[in-house]
């Protein structure tokens, strides 16, 4: 189970769902002495902020739900 959710939670697979299947970056203030751009661990921490608030709301079936959804699943 932990190598599951290590391979995961690894930043560049959180990155690339925010950026690439979420669009998240559209929602989050930029720095503008970064060009505008977020850094990868801000979208990594913020598609793990995302799925925490689901499970705190709510359940684990509905944050597995949500994975799948994103495609963040193995």
């Amino acid at each position: 189970m932990n190598d599951i959710v290590s391979s995961i939670e690894l930043n560049e697979n959180l990155n690339t769902v925010g950026h690439r299947l979420c669009r998240l970056a559209d929602f989050i203030n930029k720095n503008p002495s970064q060009g505008h751009a977020v850094p990868r661990k801000t979208m990594a921490d913020t598609v793990e902020a995302i799925l925490g608030a689901i499970f705190l709301d709510s359940d684990l079936d509905n944050v597995a739900r949500v994975m799948r959804n994103i495609a963040l699943t193995v």
